[in-house]
């Protein structure tokens, strides 16, 4: 009943389990470090909900075993199709009553719609608004 976030500059194992019991998880790999060249994100989870937000440099594949929940892979802002021999994501796992989204975005940190992005994402939305408000008039 609570929410784990971790963003910024940090090293992902090759095998990373994530926990969620009525609560939020938010992962941000943009900024990340990988151990290995394939990376597995194994989700174990009861009425929650969990965001992975990948970089359009990753080739990222989503499975899953949902219970009345939902697995999707999502592409968010401008993304790039990654080479053959691009590092992968593999989300695996299973959540009952609860949601797992990866987002693949080549937006960077503290932009796009992305809640993972907190205060610095939501500043830059503001921002946006204003100028394009601005050159309306």
């Amino acid at each position: 009943m609570g929410s784990t976030k971790r963003t910024g500059a940090w090293e992902v194992p090759a095998r990373l389990v994530l926990s969620v019991a009525m609560g939020d998880v938010r992962i941000d790999l943009r900024e990340a470090r990988f151990a290995a060249r394939n990376t597995e994100i194994e989700v174990r989870g009861l009425m929650g909900d969990v965001k992975i937000i990948a970089p359009d440099t990753m080739r990222v594949r989503v499975t899953g075993s949902p219970i009345m929940a939902e697995f999707r892979q999502r592409e968010g802002g401008e993304t790039a199709e990654p080479p053959p021999d691009a590092p992968q994501l593999l989300v695996t796992g299973s959540m009952a009553m609860g949601d797992v989204t990866v987002w693949r975005t080549g937006d960077p940190v503290g932009s796009g719609t992305f809640g993972v992005d907190g205060l610095a994402g939501i500043r830059q939305r503001r921002r946006e608004r204003r100028r394009s408000r601005r050159h309306q008039t």
